[in-house]
């Protein structure tokens, strides 16, 4: 996803259009974010999942995961990606799951991750304006071509 959310530019309207409206991708990172899947508690030990197993985590290092960093650096660029920022629509439902991220942008994690700064800014002008109740979904017209097969 972090990929893809890099080359945003080079992709068509319709895929930018599914990830905002169809898919939500902010809010499925949002979700990913406050879960954490990759990190397991299991006989008062903390597991992570690194390198396609579970590993004991060292509570003295507090290195951010692979998985996370990489969630953290997609949510950066979605809201730095003015394509994706002016075609998804803020809704109350969605304000309120993005300000619960707030807490999670801790100065441990703003110094692995220094671009993340701008995200807490970003949320922070979200966390003050207002959600409008006015909907603003573009008309999205696409072609597909036909296919024909032939015998």
């Amino acid at each position: 996803m972090f990929n893809m959310l890099l080359h945003i530019k080079n992709l068509s309207l319709s895929v930018t259009s599914r990830m905002t409206t169809n898919n939500d991708v902010p809010m499925l990172i949002c979700q990913l974010l406050n879960v954490k899947p990759w990190i397991k508690l299991e006989n008062d030990k903390k597991y992570i999942f690194q390198d396609n197993s579970w590993k004991i985590m060292d509570e003295k290092e507090n290195i951010i995961p692979k998985q996370e960093a990489h969630l953290w650096l997609s949510l950066h660029e979605f809201f730095t990606s003015e394509q994706l920022r002016n075609s998804y629509e803020i809704t109350q439902f969605r304000k309120k799951n993005l300000m619960q991220l707030q807490h999670l942008l801790n100065d441990c994690l703003l110094d692995q991750i220094p671009p993340l700064i701008h995200l807490k800014q970003c949320l922070y002008q979200l966390s003050l304006t207002e959600v409008s109740t006015v909907h603003k979904r573009p008309l999205i017209i696409e072609l597909n071509a036909e296919v024909r097969y032939y015998k």
